[in-house]
């Protein structure tokens, strides 16, 4: 399923890309046309929710005698409604969005960076400082997507947390 998504969202981003008229050059992968290609991207790609849906209930030993394969949880699940497919929807949605939209912003500049000799901290700071016209409003862009994403990833640990550990004290 993995290849599917990506294969989708590769595609689906170029279409985007061109349909936005967004600028070709590498060096200009970082405007906010490509984000919001990859961010249109992300939500196409979130319409596989119903196969994603299907693969954690396969996946969760909780349902192991309750679903035998693919096509048996999906007309199981058909008895819940179609709503049942799209459990969890909205949170794949921002997940696909919002990470589809960093990753084709950002995979320019980075692929510049490979096989350059290694620059330290301050050469990379007075450099950023530099591009961002000596702003430091325009030095902190993109810092709320960075801490949407820390958000998200914290409360997805910090539940994960008490789960394991709920889990572990039962064997104490």
């Amino acid at each position: 399923m993995r290849m599917n998504n990506r294969a989708l969202m590769f595609g689906v981003y170029d279409n985007f890309e061109s349909l936005l008229s967004c600028s070709a050059s590498s060096n200009t992968s970082l405007t906010i046309c490509h984000a919001q290609a990859g961010f249109l991207s992300g939500i196409c790609e979130a319409m596989l929710c119903p196969l994603e849906r299907v693969q954690v209930l396969l996946q969760t030993s909780k349902y192991h005698d309750q679903f035998k394969h693919t096509l048996n949880a999906f007309n199981q699940l058909r008895d819940y409604g179609y709503r049942e497919y799209y459990r969890g929807f909205s949170v794949v949605l921002l997940r696909n969005g919002l990470s589809n939209a960093l990753y084709f912003t950002l995979k320019g500049p980075l692929k510049q960076k490979v096989g350059v000799p290694y620059d330290s901290a301050i050469q990379v700071f007075r450099e950023v400082w530099k591009e961002r016209n000596r702003s430091l409003r325009g030095l902190y862009l993109g810092v709320h997507l960075n801490f949407t994403r820390s958000l998200l990833a914290w409360g997805i640990i910090t539940g994960m947390h008490g789960v394991i550990k709920r889990k572990l004290a039962q064997y104490e």
